[in-house]
């Protein structure tokens, strides 16, 4: 090692510097900010892995990295957790700020960019890094979180993947809180901005189109009526389903609950069900006409499918603005059979209603 003491040097992160090796001590010092890399020691002839707590490090919070001057009147100073970070999983020793001003651990840690998994006495937290990248990679490559979780455990010991404990169920809830959060801050709920908004915007969290006419926003409602412009003052919205976006039944958690029911682009659930239920239902109307021929013509006879035999869902309708290709708020629904008149109507149902005081809509 290049300290000044000079011992043999058998450790190597490969987050740094994959060919240098440096004395245990000096690893932890240089590692005092970064307990998150990949170490290795030289052992029998080879590189096996090893953590920063197994050479003494320890994260501290708060106090610039350095001890809280309260831990020694603490029974356990120093608390074991799980962190999962995009290399993997990792073992750390964690030392919270004990003093009597402090706030709560989960406060804590997330001021450390880190996630807890729970609120209260947390074992196991997520980096909003990874984070970040799952979300990357689920828009982009549509990775399931199941498939994420799998990936950290093949990274952390890629020839024992199972030795790693999944912590799947608690993925998947950081990852709703998460996104939830981020949605609310994006939106501006979370910092006020729904009391300076006028209705229906101070209830929903979409996306608007910024070219559309949006009542109250980008256009007057008490403006005067002007057909040279009608351009500027006409709403074009159009439908479409998708049916490859369906869902199998399957038991739910009961005490699972929507985050923010009816406030982004699908309609409120519970209302749904009550009009399906009260709506006529036009499948018998449908079976009385011949199965169509044509190849591009699925909607029609998309229930007589065995692909959907089991399906809770058999796709999704959504109302959009036809001239921009932006989903309109509050205006998509699930499918059960087929692309209905009914499920349309209560989409586009929705659509108007977002719309408001527009003059002239164009469907």
């Amino acid at each position: 090692c290049s300290c000044p003491s000079s011992p043999i040097g058998t450790i190597r992160c490969v987050e740094c510097h994959g060919s240098r090796l440096r004395c245990p001590a000096c690893v932890v010092a240089d590692h005092r900010f970064t307990p998150l890399h990949r170490l290795e020691r030289w052992r029998k002839g080879r590189f096996v892995p090893v953590s920063l707590a197994d050479l003494g490090h320890v994260h501290y919070l708060g106090h610039g990295g350095q001890s809280c001057p309260f831990a020694d009147q603490s029974p356990t100073p120093h608390h074991k957790m799980i962190v999962a970070h995009v290399n993997g999983f990792h073992n750390i020793s964690l030392g919270y700020c004990q003093c009597p001003t402090a706030p709560e651990r989960f406060v804590q840690l997330l001021r450390a960019r880190l996630f807890s998994s729970t609120l209260a006495q947390p074992k196991s937290a997520y980096t909003l890094q990874l984070l970040h990248h799952f979300r990357t990679l689920n828009l982009s490559t549509s990775i399931t979180s199941y498939g994420y979780i799998k990936s950290l455990a093949r990274t952390t010991d890629f020839l024992f993947p199972e030795e790693s404990k999944l912590r799947y169920d608690g993925f998947r809830i950081v990852v709703r809180v998460w996104r939830e959060l981020q949605l609310r801050l994006s939106s501006g709920f979370a910092l006020g901005l729904e009391s300076l908004l006028p209705a229906p915007y101070n209830v929903s969290m979409a996306y608007l189109c910024p070219a559309c006419p949006n009542p109250g926003i980008n256009f007057d409602p008490d403006a005067e009526f002007n057909e040279d412009k009608i351009h500027a003052q006409t709403l074009y919205l159009c439908k479409d389903a998708n049916f490859r976006q369906w869902q199998l039944q399957k038991q739910l958690d009961p005490l699972d609950f929507h985050l923010h029911p009816g406030r982004m682009y699908f309609r409120e659930e519970s209302k749904y069900q009550e009009y399906i239920a009260l709506a006529k239902d036009d499948t018998a109307v449908c079976n009385t006409f011949l199965v169509s021929t044509c190849s591009g013509f699925k909607a029609g006879n998309i229930y007589r499918s065995s692909k959907f035999k089991n399906a809770a869902v058999t796709g999704i309708l959504s109302c959009m603005c036809a001239r921009h290709g932006s989903f309109r708020p509050d205006a998509t629904v699930d499918l059960q059979k087929g692309e209905k008149f009914l499920n349309g109507d209560y989409a586009f149902a929705g659509a108007v209603e977002f719309a408001g005081a527009v003059p002239c809509i164009v469907h």
